[in-house]
This record gives structure tokens, C-alpha cells and sequence, in this order.
């Protein structure tokens, strides 16, 4: 299924693409109401759930999907969220603090928390059979240790929406959230979330992250409102730039990487005449920008940043200094 890949969305709208995204078919869901969710448990097996609790279910792909579930009520609220441990366990997070589960592939839903809130369930994640947290609103967690059966209140990690949550191993984790001022929060745990602390970024289109995946253990990319992507190669973590001197430079200026051409790997240098917000990053011969190599708040200096291009292509590339009302462009060429 490394290939296949479902969109479920307004009025209804369900999508899939078989070719990695390249091109998508409508499916037909015999529903005109928002989507929230879709999931699949195998290739054939999927569920698509959304506002005034419809469910519907798939058992060939998503060719047709079962019209008997389309009653209003088969769920209390709006659905946010499925997830399944396995083919016939599975959850699903609605609002008013609603979490249902089936054992049967879906075939009946019971309800099995419900702490008299309007506050949504966003995301789930379980760690083995017994052990899972359930994201929600107000940045509140919930915690199961008997496989959902039975679900406690948690800590509040803050006053924004937590509206999903990923684990790239089995301690590290990051829960994604609303946006405060334009300014969302992502969080991390290194003890199987047992304890979380936000990270320092600045996401400069502001807005809401709604989502994260991980590729692997420190490259996760998060998604969010205003069509914000945003990824990180270093787990979160702040990325150092070396400062060569601390002699404070006249001006901004961004010199001309060295070598080039190169492969795989060129240094880049700059200097800021004082502390300031700035922004590095490097585009394509597009305009698409692939990667941001720094974004935060630096002191005044001369500063080289070593980029590793191994995992790109041969051609041309263009990287791009923003600090204050300063910005310039350079061109570089890698050859492999």
C-alpha cells in the first residue's frame, strides 16, 4: 500500500491515489456532509466518519461504501479521528470528549469515555494493547492502561487544541497544536510521554499545525493552515551555525558558497551587523524550497553553515538569507 493513499474532506469528498499522489480519483460516499478521517486497516478495509457521527465503511478499496451506516446518531457527535491497533480493534475520537471502540472491525462501536464536555478528541496513539494517550482540546491529554476500556483525564500541556500526535520510536514523541497568537506549539516527549516540554520555533506564517508524520527517528514534517508545511531533520532540535568571528560586520552579507560546484557537501557564510530574526534556506531550480537550515534568533557575527546535499539530486540550487529587511539570493551548483 506504500503507494495508495485516501483524502477525506467537505461535502462528502473522497479521494484515492494509487501512484504516490501523482493523480486522485473521486469516490463516490453517498454523503453531501464533512468528512473528518479516513482509514484503512488492510488494503481492501476502510473507514470514513465525520460531522453529525456518519460512519462509513469499505471492505473493496474504497469502490463502494456501505450506505446502511449513513443514519445520523450512530455516533453522538462529530468524528475526528479513527485508529486501529489491529484489524478488528480499533478507536474513534469524536466531540464531546467521545471515544468509541470496536472489536469486531467495526461491525459495532461502544462507548467508552465520555466526561460531559463539548471538547473534542483529536488523535490517539497506543504504545502496546494496554497502554495509549488520546489528544483533545484545551491541551488536555487522556490515558488508558487497560486498552481503552477505561480513560483518565491527564495534564494539560496548554490552553490550545492538541489536534494530533506521532511517536518515531517507542519514547520519542511530538503532539502538534492550535496556534496562540498565531503562533502553534509543537510538543516532545523522550520518556513514552510520561512528561513534555514545547519546543522553541518560529513558525513565521503563523496559524494552526493539524498534522505530523515522521519519516524517521529526527525527520518529521508537520502540516498546518495558510498552507504552512514545515519539516525538521534534527528531531526539533535547535540547529547550531558556527560562528567563525564575532567581529561585529558593517552590514548584512551573504557570500558565495565554497566549493562550487560541490559534492555532496559546501559551506555557506554570512555575516549580521546585530542580533536579529533571520531565516536560511535553499531552493530548487523551481522556486520550491527544500529545506530550511536555520530559522531563529542570532546574535551579531560571521557565520558558516556546512550543508550536506547528498540526499539531492545534480543541478542548480539557490540559497536564501532573510534577517530584518534583508534578503538575497545566491546560486549554487552541485555535481554528483
Amino acid at each position: 500500500m506504500h503507494n495508495t493513499g485516501y483524502i477525506a474532506g467537505d461535502n462528502g469528498m473522497l479521494l484515492k491515489t494509487t501512484n504516490s499522489g501523482l493523480s486522485w480519483d473521486s469516490l463516490n460516499s453517498y454523503l453531501n456532509y464533512r468528512l473528518s478521517d479516513v482509514e484503512f486497516i488492510n488494503e481492501l478495509t476502510g473507514f470514513a466518519g465525520g460531522r453529525y457521527g456518519y460512519i462509513l465503511k469499505t471492505t473493496n478499496g474504497g469502490i463502494d461504501w456501505d450506505s446502511s451506516r449513513l443514519e445520523p446518531g450512530l455516533f453522538s457527535s462529530n468524528i475526528n479521528e479513527f485508529y486501529f491497533l489491529n484489524e478488528n480493534t480499533g478507536f474513534a475520537g469524536c466531540n464531546s470528549w467521545d471515544i468509541y471502540k470496536t472489536t469486531n472491525q467495526g461491525q459495532s462501536w461502544i462507548l467508552k469515555t465520555n466526561f460531559g464536555s463539548a471538547s473534542p478528541i483529536f488523535a490517539f496513539h497506543f504504545f502496546n494493547e494496554d497502554n495509549g494517550i488520546a489528544t483533545a482540546s484545551n491541551g488536555y491529554l487522556l490515558r488508558t492502561t487497560n486498552g481503552g476500556e477505561n480513560w483518565t483525564q491527564g495534564e494539560s500541556l496548554s490552553s490550545s487544541d492538541l489536534y494530533d500526535i506521532t511517536f518515531v520510536n517507542q519514547s520519542t514523541g511530538y503532539i502538534v497544536s492550535e496556534g496562540f497568537y498565531e503562533n502553534p506549539n509543537i510538543f516532545k516527549s523522550t520518556n513514552s510521554g510520561a512528561n513534555w516540554q514545547k519546543q522553541n520555533f518560529r513558525l513565521f506564517t503563523g496559524g494552526h499545525l493539524f498534522g505530523i508524520i515522521n519519516i524517521d527517528d529526527t525527520t518529521l514534517v508537520s502540516v498546518g493552515t495558510k498552507g504552512t508545511v514545515i519539516k525538521t531533520y534534527s528531531g526539533g532540535e535547535p540547529v547550531n551555525i558556527p560562528l567563525i568571528s564575532s567581529e561585529i560586520p558593517t552590514s548584512f552579507s551573504l557570500y558565495q558558497n565554497y566549493p562550487n560546484p560541490f559534492n555532496p557537501i559546501t559551506k555557506i557564510r554570512f555575516s549580521i551587523p546585530s542580533q536579529s530574526d533571520l531565516s536560511l534556506a535553499v531552493y530548487d531550480i523551481l522556486g520550491r524550497k527544500i529545506e530550511t537550515l536555520f530559522s531563529g534568533n542570532q546574535p551579531s557575527g560571521t557565520y558558516e553553515f556546512k550543508w550536506d546535499a547528498s540526499r539531492f539530486s545534480s543541478g542548480v540550487y539557490f540559497y536564501r538569507l532573510e534577517a530584518g529587511n534583508f534578503v538575497q539570493t545566491r546560486k549554487m551548483l552541485l555535481i554528483k
